[in-house]
């Protein structure tokens, strides 16, 4: 059943993006990265492990996990997301310098450059999902992680269909990945 008055509008952004598009009123919720601003009111949704990505014949690829150390010693491409991402929390907090021969803002975009066998990687797990490219992930040897959420800018000024659709959300992540929220 469609609703006429609904309107839908997909963006694709920065979570930087994400949280002005909220702050100026362009969306009514968007999934971000939490923490956020605290102009913002979050719900968190899931936790996402960041994983190492490698070609299929990498020399790493049968370890049980990849050493965080050894992101210095290969080719690596950069995920461009904006200044204050989690993987650029992992080279500060270990004091490693990647050897960075590309910086990409599409994740599929690296994905295939890793299967091309470009380099390494650092990305996101659910970006990996149900991926036909000939890669392997490996948990990295001290776990790193983001936390997912869907932000709105103030409960109070939210629709009847915007507050169903983040009901909505809820319920579908809690479902698709078995947690109970």
């Amino acid at each position: 059943m469609s609703n006429p008055k609904i309107q839908l509008e997909l963006l694709h952004g920065t979570n930087e993006e994400n949280e002005e598009w909220i702050m100026q009123g362009r969306v009514d919720c968007s999934f971000i990265r939490i923490p956020t601003c605290k102009q913002l009111k979050a719900t968190f949704l899931k936790r996402d492990p960041l994983v190492a990505v490698l070609p299929e014949k990498h020399i790493l690829a049968k370890e049980v996990c990849f050493p965080i150390s050894a992101l210095s010693e290969y080719p690596y491409i950069k995920l461009n997301e904006g200044v204050d991402d989690e993987i650029s929390e992992i080279f500060e907090i270990h004091q490693i310098t990647p050897t960075v021969h590309f910086t990409e803002k599409d994740d599929y975009a690296i994905i295939a450059m890793v299967e091309s066998e470009l380099g390494i990687s650092v990305l996101p797990k659910l970006v990996l999902e149900n991926t036909s490219r000939k890669i392997i992930c490996k948990e990295l040897e001290i776990p790193a992680y983001r936390d997912l959420g869907i932000a709105i800018k103030d409960k109070s000024l939210i629709s009847s269909s915007t507050e169903k659709f983040l009901s909505y959300v809820q319920l579908w992540v809690s479902e698709e990945y078995d947690l109970s929220l």
